[in-house]
């Protein structure tokens, strides 16, 4: 016997799922506007295709849980991040004063999330392992994030090149050194920065 689906927001047992976007289609829709044709979405897992506004699931969230997200997170992030990325800068390194990194963090938390409570193939290699019922939680401000002791953002910019601008990515697996230490984490391209 199947259980029936139901949103995976906190607390949340509605069963009238939608079309749940992983990365906000603010994000598409500036790279259509930008690059004046249509989008070109990257997995790590699938070749890459054309997808007007990116990609969704439609068994993750319901419509109250999925405008919550986007309320709290998505739209304050996109305006952010579009504001960061029309600023100039002279040098390699940067530094921001009075950026709001916690809503940089939860918002790249909240991809992640939609990302690891799916089934789709193309999401396959997003796994928060045990950390999927915590970001839920930090998410609807049931636990702060710092109590996320394991997670960091690290951001940076990413420069114009003809072609790339068309290019809306998926979160990508990585590993990287940093300060001595081997970290594993994804990588999350969005309007010229790497979140």
């Amino acid at each position: 016997m199947s259980h029936p689906l139901h949103c995976h927001g906190f607390g949340c047992r509605s069963a009238d799922l939608i079309n749940a976007h992983f990365i906000p289609q603010a994000f598409a829709r500036q790279i259509r506007k930008s690059s004046g044709g249509s989008n070109t979405t990257a997995s790590e897992l699938r070749f890459t295709r054309g997808l007007q506004h990116g990609l969704y699931d439609n068994a993750i969230l319901c419509a109250d849980c999925d405008g919550f997200l986007g309320r709290e997170y998505d739209d304050p992030a996109f305006k952010l991040i579009n504001s960061l990325s029309v600023m100039v800068f002279s040098a390699p390194t940067f530094e921001i004063p009075n950026v709001d990194c916690e809503l940089l963090c939860t918002f790249v938390l909240a991809v992640l999330w939609r990302c690891s409570v799916s089934s789709r193939y193309e999401l396959s290699n997003i796994n928060l392992i045990g950390y999927t019922n915590p970001a839920r939680m930090v998410l609807w401000h049931a636990m702060p994030i710092s109590n996320l002791r394991a997670y960091r953002v690290l951001c940076q910019r990413y420069y114009s090149r003809p072609g790339v601008e068309a290019l809306y990515s998926l979160p990508i697996p990585t590993r990287f050194q940093l300060e001595g230490s081997e970290w594993r984490g994804y990588v999350l391209p969005l309007v010229g920065f790497g979140l």
